[in-house]
This record gives structure tokens, C-alpha cells and sequence, in this order.
């Protein structure tokens, strides 16, 4: 590289929370700190007073941008001298929430395509954590995991009334929508509320199968990454793009209707084998992630 970047990294929840940012978006946290490695970054809330620097990179949901509570913060943002990148985190593309961002950072195909359509300058960079997701040996204890926040767009009680006590669910519970995870319950399913990365990885390899039961607007895409960097292959939904373009791309795994039996059959066919691995390590490690923001941050390429 030919000089030292100055990068300013913002979210609009959880900087300064540092227990929260610790356990957040693992696969991006690890890719940041290979960045930290090369150049200088530093982390802000968007209220805060951001220094002029090379690149502020926003990760965001398109909804946030709508948000009465954290609107605001993301005009604000549009405001600031520096260059500004997007790393689109999902929701609805809506060319009036992107103008103003020199690029946009798309983690799906079919995002890439959507900005592709309204001509904003896009590439893709995504990934998880493999050196924390990866096989462990223990003791298989339920047929099929299912892991994420409770929302009800993941629809966890689909595996649930599929499997039911052969099924674990874990994530955060979230307040505002708790039917995903009592609906597991209520079939005898184990629901676990949010652990750690390693605990989290554990957890995965304890099942045979993973099922990510996300709908078109789900995303999910980081659990499904995850499951297969455990080399667990996985279940996805016929109406959701965002995971169907891992499994389908890998040919590893299942894709079938969201309804509940489909979803048994699927994972009992799917009991014994493995996969998924050698895919992700391929393209979306966090060094992948890390070498696709550069390339655009500072033009080096994938080494």
C-alpha cells in the first residue's frame, strides 16, 4: 500500500456500548481489525464530532434512514467533508436514502443488482468470523439449530413446529417481537437467548443441520455463512434470495418452501453429511471482507 488510510467507522447503535459492539457483526469486527493492522480507523456515533479523514464507512439497515429516532444521525452524517461509503446491512432500496454515499457496500447479489438499476457506485464485501465458526468435535445433540435474533421476518417457529423437540433456537430475545421464540417453546423446542461467539459456535456444532427460516426482507445471511463455516449444511427458504445465492452457489445444503414439512424432510435427508466449509473460506473470510473494502478504499487488491 502505498500510504496510510484514515478511516472513521460509524453505527448509529452500539459504539460506545462497548460490551454490545464487542459481541456485534463478528465478521465485520475481525475484517475492521486486519484494517486496523494497515491503516488508521477510528470508531463514532454519528451524533459525534467525526474529524475530516480519508473515508467514513456508515454501517446501516435502509430503514434507519426513515427512522424518527435515528434519522437524524444519517443526515447528519451526509453533511461531513470527508468521503462516505454505505455498508448496506439490508431493508428496502430506495434511491432518496443513498444519495450523497460515493459507495455503496452490498453483502447479496440481489442488492448489488437493486443499486446496479438506480446507477450508485457498488461492490460487494461481506464475510464471517472462520477463525471462531469452525468444526469442533461434541457431541451431536439435536437434529437441526436455528440461531438469531427473535423477528418474526425469521420466522423460527417454521423449524420449531418442524422438528420441535429436535430443534434448538438461540439468539437475542428482542422485546418488541417475542412470537418467534415463544412459538418455539410452545413446541417443545429449546430456545436459548443470546450467548457468545465461541458458545455460539458450539452450540452450531452440536446439530446436524442448520435451518435458516428468514423471509425475503430476513437477510440472515451471516447465520447461514456461519453454520457453513462449521461445515453444517443448511436449510433455506425458497422466498429468500439472500440466503438461496450461498447454498445454491455452494450446492451444499437445501432450499424448500417455508412450510413445516418441507422443512422435516429437508433436514432428516440432510442428517450425516457435512459441507460448507471449504465455500466460505474460498470468498468470505474476513480477510476477503477486509481486501473488498480496500480495494475500494484505497484501490489495493486482493492479495
Amino acid at each position: 500500500m502505498d500510504k496510510k488510510l484514515r478511516i472513521a467507522f460509524c453505527w448509529t447503535n452500539g459504539i460506545r456500548n462497548q460490551d454490545r459492539f464487542n459481541r456485534w457483526n463478528d465478521g465485520l469486527r475481525a475484517a475492521m481489525k486486519l484494517i486496523e493492522a494497515e491503516h488508521t480507523v477510528t470508531y463514532h456515533e454519528p451524533e459525534d464530532d467525526i474529524p475530516e479523514v480519508g473515508w467514513i464507512l456508515f454501517w446501516e439497515a435502509g430503514c434507519t434512514f426513515d427512522s424518527p429516532q435515528d434519522g437524524w444521525k444519517y443526515k447528519k452524517l451526509l453533511k461531513h467533508p470527508s468521503k462516505k461509503a454505505l455498508l448496506f446491512a439490508g431493508g428496502p432500496v430506495r434511491p432518496q436514502y443513498f444519495d450523497g454515499f460515493d459507495h455503496i457496500f452490498v453483502e447479496s447479489a440481489i442488492n448489488k443488482e437493486e443499486f446496479d438499476k438506480w446507477g450508485f457506485p457498488n461492490s460487494t464485501a461481506f464475510g464471517v468470523n472462520t477463525d471462531i465458526f469452525k468444526p469442533i468435535k461434541c457431541e451431536k445433540t439435536y437434529k437441526t439449530v436455528t440461531h438469531g435474533t427473535s423477528a418474526s421476518w425469521k420466522r423460527q417457529w417454521l423449524v420449531c413446529q418442524a422438528m420441535r423437540e429436535d430443534a434448538l433456537v438461540f439468539g437475542q430475545r428482542q422485546e418488541t417481537d417475542t412470537r418467534p421464540f415463544d412459538e418455539c417453546a410452545e413446541c417443545n423446542s429449546d430456545v436459548v437467548e443470546e450467548v457468545g461467539y465461541e458458545e455460539a459456535n458450539l452450540l452450531l456444532n452440536k446439530a446436524y443441520v442448520a435451518v435458516n427460516c428468514a423471509d425475503y426482507w430476513g437477510g440472515g445471511q451471516r447465520a447461514t455463512l456461519e453454520a457453513m463455516a462449521c461445515d453444517i449444511p443448511v436449510v433455506v427458504m425458497t422466498d429468500s434470495p439472500k440466503n438461496r445465492e450461498f447454498v445454491e452457489e455452494a450446492r451444499i445444503g437445501k432450499v424448500v418452501d417455508p412450510e413445516p414439512h418441507h422443512i422435516k424432510s429437508a433436514v432428516e435427508e440432510l442428517i450425516g453429511t457435512t459441507g460448507g466449509r471449504d465455500y466460505v473460506m474460498s470468498k468470505w473470510t474476513p480477510r476477503h471482507y477486509a481486501d473488498n473494502l480496500l480495494k475500494i478504499l484505497c484501490n489495493t487488491k486482493n492479495k
